[in-house]
C-alpha cells in the first residue's frame, strides 16, 4: 500500500506542472498506471496526444473536440426520416425503393444510406461480442447520450429483432454503453470508408477506461473521448490495417517477419520449435496484433498491457517484443512438438501467465536488441 501511494505521488507532482513531461510519464507508465479513478483516463488521453502537454490548453481542446465529436453524429449518423425531410427540402427526386431494385447506381444519399446500413448491422455483429460476460457492457449508464435519436432509430430498425435493445420512456437506449460503442464505428465507417472487423475489441477497453472517470463532466463525455482516442491509436498502426501495403514492410506481413526474425535473433528455441511444427505467425499473432492483445487476456490484464504498450515510442515495436515474450513463456509445451496442443495453446493463451512476467520479458527483449544495435 505505502508503494501504492508513493507511485500516485509522483505521478500527481508530474502532473501538476505547467507543462506535462511526456517522456518522464512515458518512463511512469510503462510501470503500470496506480488504479486511482480518472487517472488512468488522464494519462491515457496524454500519451496518445489527444491532449497537449500544455495545461492550460486542456479545457479548450476537449471543448473543441467534444463539439467536434456532437457534429460528426449529427452529420453522419442520420435516420431515413430525417433523409426524407432533406430531400423533400432540396427537391431532389429520389425514390429508396428504386435504389434497392437498382443498386449499381450508387449516385442518390438513399444508396449512401443503404450502404451504412450494412456497416451498422456488422458494427452490430461486432459490438454484441464485445466482452458479453462483463456486466459493465451490458448495465445502463445512466446518461444520456449526446444525439441519441437518428442512431437508435437505424439500430431499432436495422436489428429490432434483438431483445438487448430496450427503450425507456424518454426514448433513451437502456443499453446506453452498447449504443455508444455502435455509435462510434458508425461514424468510423462513412469516415473511412469501411469496418475493421474487431475495431469494438479495440475501442472497448478505451471506453471502458474513459466511462470510469471520477470526473463527472469527463464521464459525460466518454464517449467523445473514447472516439478521438481511438483515431489517435488508430493513427500509430493504421498500416497494420492498410491492403495496400500489406506486403511491404509496413503492411501485416512484413510485420510477422519482423516477428520471426525476433524469435530467431532472441529466442531462437521458439524459433525452432514453430518451425518445426509448420506453425506460422498467421496462425495466432495476426489476432494478437491487430487486436493488440485485446482478445488473449482478461481486460484488467489488457488494460495493464496497454499502459506499457501506449508509453512506448514505437507501439509496434513494444508490441511485437511482448509477443516475443509470450512465446519464450510457453517455451515448455511448445518444445513438446505438437501441433494441436501448441496451436491451440498460441489460440487460447494461459490466463494463469502473469502480465507483468510478459512485460519483464519483453522489457529483457527490448534492451537485448537495443544492445545489439549501439
Amino acid at each position: 500500500m505505502a508503494r501504492f501511494e508513493e507511485r500516485v505521488k509522483e505521478v500527481e507532482k508530474l502532473l501538476e506542472k505547467d507543462i506535462i513531461d511526456i517522456e518522464a510519464l512515458r518512463a511512469f507508465a510503462h510501470a503500470g498506471i496506480p488504479d486511482r479513478p480518472g487517472l488512468r483516463a488522464l494519462i491515457w488521453k496524454l500519451l496518445l496526444g489527444y491532449l497537449p502537454p500544455e495545461r492550460a490548453k486542456w479545457d479548450s481542446v476537449l471543448s473543441a473536440q467534444r463539439a467536434t465529436y456532437k457534429e460528426f453524429l449529427s452529420t453522419l449518423v442520420i435516420s431515413s426520416h430525417d433523409l426524407a425531410d432533406q430531400n423533400e427540402e432540396e427537391e431532389v427526386d429520389c425514390d429508396p425503393l428504386g435504389v434497392v431494385a437498382s443498386p449499381t447506381k450508387g449516385n442518390s444519399k438513399w444508396d449512401t444510406f443503404f450502404k451504412e446500413n450494412e456497416i451498422l448491422q456488422q458494427i452490430d455483429i461486432d459490438v454484441r461480442r464485445l466482452t458479453p460476460e462483463f456486466s459493465f457492457y451490458q448495465t445502463p449508464t445512466g446518461r444520456p447520450r449526446p444525439i441519441a435519436s437518428a442512431l437508435q432509430l437505424r439500430v431499432q430498425r436495422e436489428v429490432a429483432e434483438s431483445s438487448t435493445l430496450r427503450v425507456t420512456r424518454d426514448g433513451v437506449m437502456a443499453t446506453e454503453r452498447r449504443s455508444a460503442s455502435t455509435s462510434i464505428p458508425l461514424v468510423l465507417g462513412p469516415m473511412e470508408e469501411c469496418h475493421w472487423e474487431g475495431m469494438n475489441e479495440i475501442l472497448g477497453p478505451l471506453y471502458y477506461v474513459m466511462a470510469s472517470n471520477s470526473d463527472v463532466e469527463w464521464q459525460r463525455h466518454c464517449e467523445a473521448d473514447s472516439f478521438f482516442c481511438f483515431m489517435a491509436l488508430m493513427g500509430n498502426i493504421r498500416h497494420v490495417f492498410d491492403r495496400s501495403v500489406d506486403s511491404s514492410e509496413l503492411g501485416i506481413a512484413g510485420i510477422l517477419q519482423r516477428l520471426e526474425e525476433l524469435l530467431e535473433e532472441y529466442t531462437p528455441r521458439v524459433h525452432n520449435a514453430l518451425n518445426d511444427m509448420n506453425i506460422t505467425m498467421y496462425y495466432f499473432a495476426f489476432r494478437w496484433i491487430t487486436l493488440l492483445l485485446s482478445q488473449e487476456f482478461r481486460l484488467p490484464d489488457v488494460i495493464r498491457l496497454w499502459d506499457t504498450l501506449f508509453s512506448s515510442r514505437n507501439l509496434v515495436d513494444c508490441i511485437l517484443y511482448i509477443c516475443a515474450s509470450m512465446l519464450q513463456l510457453v517455451l515448455d509445451t511448445l518444445e513438446e512438438r505438437n501441433f494441436s496442443i501448441s496451436l491451440k495453446l498460441l489460440q487460447h493463451y494461459p490466463a494463469t501467465i502473469d502480465v507483468l512476467n510478459i512485460i519483464a520479458g519483453s522489457d529483457h527483449i527490448a534492451d537485448m536488441e537495443l544492445w545489439l544495435l549501439v
